[in-house]
């Protein structure tokens, strides 16, 4: 039996029914809040399988986020599971966190920051047009707990061809992030000249003979736990140290969430998770960890060994170019960049697509503190405008991290 098999006990009051009629048709929703992933674990899979998700909804994924999310901060989970209400046939569920945030109380998806993407899973063969999609999210929201706001970001139109019911909503709004994305085809080995930019093939060609004046240089693919465990301390290690050299936060600095992303990688090829490295003559000059899912590659962590020796043959980019070569080989016909506006993602010809999000006050007081969100985004927008001042302030800032992180050592 699976260890994600005790049921909870589910409130009546937490059920609700709504319903559209149309000329030809019902159309009706009923919504059963869960408050554990068990609860809801074999439907779940089913969708996983047979339905429509993305990477970051997996089951291997998110229950490690749930252990995490309850770790770091208490966080109550709010799993809701969305019905046909006639057949009580699953059509989607929808996994939120319940905390308390900005002095009031926030739902929000269940993301701590380590989902690029937010989706509901998808039965096989669901559907739902923009009315429908609003229904459903009425009887989702009628059974969530109390709380002042509901957040979600990352929102693609599409998963896998499929449109995203929350994308359809009314509150969805544009958002700040990009999803970049290389598409794969044809053979790997002339894969970069076929599909980059020809300014970025002629470069890359380059820079790729000069690493190999540096000695015997191949990509590895760890295999077994204990590689895993081994690659993903590098990958560690080299992310920290070239983060605390520009002044900046990553998350591996966080035990648990590094925990996290060592756990999904150990579950080897069971899991999502695959971990490539950049070796030359048996030193790692570059990380990659990505995942796997419905023929595509997602990169998630990139890391990469600052010493001086590689000074001028950019291995970050190197490990990169090595991690769509190997997608193409295994078959897999989509290169996913996530989200963020990096240099090296407009060189290498990636194609962006919007992302919305959803910021739904449900009191006066989350509506006061989204319009105070809004103004410091204003304020946000502004400073970058002014370049000279920004950069100032960002090097304040930098300073004073790297002030606190010395004083804790």
């Amino acid at each position: 039996m699976s260890s994600l098999a005790q049921p909870v006990r589910i409130d009546p009051t937490s059920q609700t029914m709504i319903t559209r009629r149309t000329p030809s048709a019902d159309v009706s929703f009923v919504a059963r809040l869960h408050t554990t992933i068990e609860a809801v674990e074999p439907q779940w899979r089913r969708m996983q399988r047979d339905g429509v998700c993305t990477i970051y909804q997996r089951i291997e994924w998110i229950a490690g986020i749930a252990r995490l999310v309850a770790a770091r901060s208490g966080a109550r989970l709010a799993i809701v599971e969305v019905m046909d209400s006639v057949s009580r046939q699953p059509l989607m569920l929808l996994p939120f966190t319940v905390r308390r945030r900005w002095a009031c109380t926030v739902i929000e998806w269940l993301d701590p920051r380590v989902c690029d993407y937010s989706a509901p899973l998808l039965a096989a063969d669901v559907r739902l047009t923009a009315s429908e999609a609003a229904l459903a999210w009425a009887a989702v929201t009628s059974v969530l707990p109390r709380g002042d706001m509901i957040l979600v970001g990352g929102i693609p139109a599409e998963v896998f061809g499929v449109a995203n019911p929350l994308a359809l909503l009314p509150q969805a709004r544009p958002s700040a992030q990009r999803a970049h994305g290389i598409a794969l085809h044809g053979d790997a080995g002339t894969l970069v000249k076929r599909v980059c930019s020809p300014s970025f093939a002629r470069n890359i060609g380059k820079t790729e003979r000069r690493l190999a004046q540096h000695g015997d240089v191949r990509c590895v693919v760890a295999q077994t736990r204990e590689e895993i465990a081994a690659l993903f301390a590098v990958l560690v290690d080299q992310r920290l140290k070239r983060f605390q050299h520009i002044g900046r936060f990553d998350l591996l600095r966080e035990p648990l969430v590094a925990a996290f992303y060592r756990d999904v990688a150990l579950l080897g090829a069971a899991g999502p998770v695959r971990l490539l490295g950049l070796s030359v003559d048996g030193q790692w000059a570059a990380t990659f960890y990505g995942l796997v899912h419905h023929g595509s590659f997602h990169g998630i962590l990139v890391g990469m060994d600052g010493d001086e020796r590689w000074r001028g043959t950019s291995p970050g980019l190197l490990i990169v170019v090595e991690a769509m070569r190997w997608a193409r080989r295994h078959g897999l016909s989509y290169l996913d960049l996530t989200v963020g506006d990096l240099d090296y993602k407009e060189r290498m010809g990636a194609q962006t697509s919007d992302l919305h999000e959803i910021a739904e006050a449900l009191t006066w007081w989350g509506a006061a503190i989204l319009h105070a969100g809004r103004v410091v985004a204003v304020c946000r927008t502004w400073l970058r405008g002014h370049p000279e001042l920004f950069e100032r302030l960002r090097a304040l800032r930098r300073s004073i991290r790297k002030w606190r992180e010395r004083s804790i050592q």
